[in-house]
């Protein structure tokens, strides 16, 4: 919240203090963002992973806010001061951006797909960044994830990596010394994640979202260990 917020208020401000607004070449960097979020998964092995919540929301605003920025921007180029629904509309482009940027840059990278299973038996899949640790898949992610209490009563689920599909048994640990590990295997993996602990390092967002010096990283991430499945291969079932 505390990013969106910065995000909104930088976007007001550039909306205000800019005599004219660059609508035309914002609106374009927004449609190519937009088009980017579908294109990012074109690479992935396996089935194409259709954008799926915040990412479809991102795929269908930002090109949307970039097509009206452009005919904003090319309709009333002419007029001076832009017209204050130009100038709303681009206050809006550093919050867009950004989501469209994070929804391309997390495709862009190797992605796991993880199968579980709700109270009803029907399989719900979650894409996650993986890494290696101690021979087996990690990932780290939000320990209130509705992913992560399926997991809690069901650990068998379905690991699909490259484009293969592998049952695997979930294990959640939250011990400081293997999270830490995990995550720094991540952040060396990543490009994107490298950038976001960078950017919140420079910015004093990880000060913010551990202002205390004694709140480990285990409080805000778990990590799961992925082992094979007694007796072979198979989709996630209860």
């Amino acid at each position: 919240m505390i990013l969106y917020a910065a995000l909104l208020v930088l976007g007001l401000v550039l909306s205000a203090v800019i005599r004219r607004p660059p609508a035309v070449f914002a609106g374009a960097v927004l449609l190519l963002a937009g088009v980017g979020i579908f294109g990012a998964r074109l690479h992935h092995e396996g089935g194409y992973p259709f954008p799926q919540r915040w990412d479809l929301v991102y795929g269908v605003v930002g090109p949307v806010s970039g097509a009206l920025l452009v005919w904003l921007g090319r309709s009333w180029r002419d007029r001076r001061p832009s017209p204050w629904t130009l100038r709303a509309l681009f206050a809006l482009v550093p919050l867009i951006l950004v989501g469209e940027a994070a929804a391309v840059l997390h495709e862009v990278e190797e992605v796991v797909e993880v199968r579980t299973t709700d109270d009803g038996g029907s399989v719900v899949p979650v894409r996650l960044f993986v890494a290696d640790y101690d021979g087996v898949p990690w990932v780290i992610t939000d320990p209130r994830g509705r992913h992560v209490r399926r997991m809690r009563a069901n650990p068998r689920v379905e690991l699909v990596r490259g484009g293969a599909a592998a049952c695997k048994i979930a294990t959640l640990v939250s011990e400081p010394e293997i999270v830490g590990t995990v995550f720094r295997r991540r952040t060396e993996k990543y490009l994107a994640q490298r950038a976001v602990v960078a950017i919140g390092d420079a910015l004093g967002l990880i000060e913010l979202i551990l202002p205390e010096g004694d709140v480990t990283l285990a409080e805000i991430g778990v990590a799961i260990r992925f082992d094979p499945c007694p007796g072979g291969t198979g989709a996630a079932r209860r």
